[in-house]
């Protein structure tokens, strides 16, 4: 006896058995359709409306397209320049994300240099790790560089 013989036995025992249960065979055929839909169009797991702090340390030209890219973008939600600095909104809860323009940005993007801007994000507790979540601080906030090249 082959192998596929003998798969295409037992798959027709199986099917025997599945029409004689009506119970299993709606749960073997019904709730995966189930999952499939809510999966499908329940859940959504698009990030939008993101709080961000941004501080422009360059205020130049190119610092402020990269603001206005940042603000038509729907997963980011700008906070107001005003008020505490962006480490103090990343502290306290009002941002989750925070990005550093450095100054110069401009320069380095108009002559085609490379040139980064920095982003911080909160993480609670260190990965990995179960415990209670505890309140940030300037060890648990991680930080990023993220090089752009020129246009």
């Amino acid at each position: 006896m082959t192998f596929q013989r003998g798969a295409t036995t037992i798959a027709a025992k199986e099917l025997r058995h599945l029409l004689h249960d009506p119970y299993t065979l709606v749960l073997t055929m019904g709730l995966p359709i189930f999952t499939l839909l809510l999966f499908g169009y329940a859940l959504d797991t698009r990030v939008r409306d993101v709080p961000t702090a941004i501080e422009d340390l360059d205020k130049g030209r190119y610092s402020q397209a990269l603001i206005d890219d940042f603000s038509h973008s729907p997963v980011f939600h700008l906070l107001d320049a005003g008020g505490a600095p962006v480490h103090e909104k990343l502290r306290s809860g009002v941002a989750k994300v925070a990005v550093q323009i450095p100054a110069g940005y401009s320069t380095a993007m108009f002559y085609g240099h490379r040139c980064g801007f920095g982003w911080m994000d909160r993480m609670p507790c260190s990965p990995g790790k179960r415990r209670r979540p505890r309140k940030p601080s300037a060890k648990s906030m991680r930080c990023r560089w993220r090089s752009q090249e020129a246009p």
